[in-house]
């Protein structure tokens, strides 16, 4: 509690931001495809997906579980990447 007196900014959690997941495990392709066609993907999401450089259902396919939360962080997407199973969707998309 003396710490906190002293240095009330120590006492403070501090505010973490979001951070974009790291993309070098992903694999480059800028083609875009319809990122709609997934369900729990609206028009507004597939942008911020794009913003992010997921463009293509092969990068959502390749993601791993970590990946996918450090992303939905990102996104503020609730948790919806993996209740939707975005990745599993991809995959079948894929064929």
């Amino acid at each position: 509690e003396q710490l906190a007196k002293a240095r009330p900014e120590a006492a403070r959690p501090r505010q973490q931001q979001a951070k974009a997941p790291a993309q070098d495990r992903l694999p480059i392709d800028d083609v875009a495809e319809d990122l709609t066609a997934i369900k729990g993907i609206g028009p507004k999401m597939a942008e911020k997906l794009y913003d992010q450089g997921i463009k293509n259902y092969a990068q959502l396919a390749a993601m791993n579980t970590k990946f996918a939360e450090q992303l939905d962080e990102a996104l503020k997407a609730q948790g919806r990447i993996l209740r939707d199973d975005w990745i599993g969707q991809a995959k079948k998309l894929l064929g």
